[in-house]
């Protein structure tokens, strides 16, 4: 660009016959420096012409692809989570495109959105989730928890068989519940004290 004014000035767009004219010279093996007098362009620009044939890149106006297919509206009632995903896809969409027509300026502003709303995204799926009625427990605490209540299981049934007020005595002393001591159940056939 050619600045006029302190204002920058944008070159216009080779004519695509001169540019095929100039490629097609180069291939039959003509000097860099002849075609780029006879086109008026510098000798870079010639082998700028030259590199992007040569890759077969697309030229901007040309960037048809599947990926273009357009989004369908999004329902004016969508919850949140699908209006986020709509816009995620869209603005993937558009990421895409600049990359394939060399917008470096709008491919980085592009990244940068879609790398903000990933974890967007992210904390919307963990709070939708969080909305049912599910209880969530972390592994550690549930995995201590069986262990605990395995150990009291297996204390319990370490124990002699007793008779029940003993028997209520001994679990309660076994979960960590105080309970009174009573007496022992008088035997079948005696009188019960008072």
């Amino acid at each position: 660009m050619m600045r006029r004014g302190g204002r920058p000035v944008p070159r216009a767009a080779p004519d695509p016959a001169v540019v095929a004219v100039a490629l097609q010279a180069l291939r039959d093996g003509s000097d860099p420096t002849e075609v780029a007098a006879l086109a008026g362009v510098t000798v870079r620009q010639i082998n700028r012409w030259r590199a992007v044939a040569d890759a077969g890149a697309k030229a901007p106006l040309d960037t048809a692809d599947a990926d273009d297919t357009e989004e369908p509206p999004l329902a004016d009632d969508a919850e949140l989570r699908d209006q986020v995903r709509w816009i995620f896809r869209v603005t993937l969409r558009a990421h895409r495109r600049a990359i394939r027509t060399r917008d470096a300026r709008a491919a980085q502003t592009l990244a940068n959105t879609l790398a903000k709303m990933g974890p967007l995204i992210a904390r919307l799926e963990r709070e939708l989730q969080a909305d049912d009625d599910a209880i969530r427990v972390p592994r550690a605490e549930f995995e201590a928890a069986a262990r605990r209540y395995r150990e009291r299981v297996a204390t319990l049934t370490a124990q002699p068989l007793v008779c029940s007020r003993c028997g209520a005595a001994l679990r309660a002393e076994v979960a960590g519940v105080g309970s009174q001591p009573q007496a022992p159940a008088p035997a079948p056939g005696e009188p019960r004290r008072k």
